[in-house]
């Protein structure tokens, strides 16, 4: 696993905010639970999810790269600019 947080500008943070607040499949949950209702993590197949939590907002990833399942987490926080990106494969 592969993971690390940066510290981004404020017009970096509202734009990544902005991508995942206007993607066709973005939702407010109101705790993490709900992520574990709407995806099994033994699941295979590829998809990209954009949800905010009352703490953050957070894209997740699942694809294929060189034949592998990579799944990538990006999370930012309400209340400060810091980018924290997770990778791992399945």
């Amino acid at each position: 696993m592969h993971n690390f947080s940066i510290e981004i500008s404020n017009k970096d943070q509202e734009k990544i905010i902005n991508q995942i607040v206007t993607s066709d499949n973005f939702q407010e949950k109101k705790n993490e639970n709900y992520l574990f209702m709407d995806h099994d993590d033994r699941d295979n197949r590829e998809y990209l999810l954009n949800y905010k939590y009352p703490q953050y907002y957070t894209r997740k990833i699942q694809t294929k790269i060189d034949g592998k399942i990579v799944a990538i987490d990006l999370e930012i926080g309400l209340k400060d600019n810091i980018l924290t990106y997770a990778k791992w494969e399945k």
